[in-house]
């Protein structure tokens, strides 16, 4: 098992409103309170509330889970291409990229998927087409 990456479905005045936020004003907007775990014990600094609750807070419907294979295991494909920053505060868009990767998909990317896949259904393709002419039929 390894990592995934999500693509969720968000209505773009949702995702503005998020933009600008503070930490409390996401912890308001998932109707949770930070939990022990949530609060630096030395600081006293409330971490951000966790992704899934935030995107189920603004009716984000999940699309796609794409394997880590795609964006980590493969040159041909960056994601970062596609994605720009959510957040204005720096410090919150740190908190959600440093274990995640919380960003905005830009329209191409799902294009950009299509594609990877069907070289890839491609490429898997030609080889059994290879392999099937390598071996004698009994």
């Amino acid at each position: 098992m390894g990592y995934r990456n999500y693509l969720h479905v968000v209505d773009r005045k949702k995702l503005a409103k998020i933009k600008k936020m503070d930490v409390n004003q996401l912890w308001d907007m998932t109707e949770k309170e930070p939990e022990e775990w949530d609060i630096d014990d030395e600081t006293g600094v409330v971490s951000p509330p966790y992704w899934r609750d935030l995107i189920k807070a603004i009716g984000g419907e999940e699309l796609i889970e794409v394997s880590e294979s795609l964006f980590y295991r493969n040159s041909d494909f960056k994601l970062s291409k596609y994605t720009k920053k959510i957040f204005k505060h720096k410090e919150i868009q740190k908190y959600y990229n440093e274990d995640t990767e919380l960003m905005i998909a830009k329209p191409e990317i799902l294009d950009a998927l299509i594609e990877f896949y069907i070289s890839k259904v491609k490429k898997f393709y030609n080889q059994l087409l290879l392999e099937d002419s390598t071996n004698p039929k009994k």
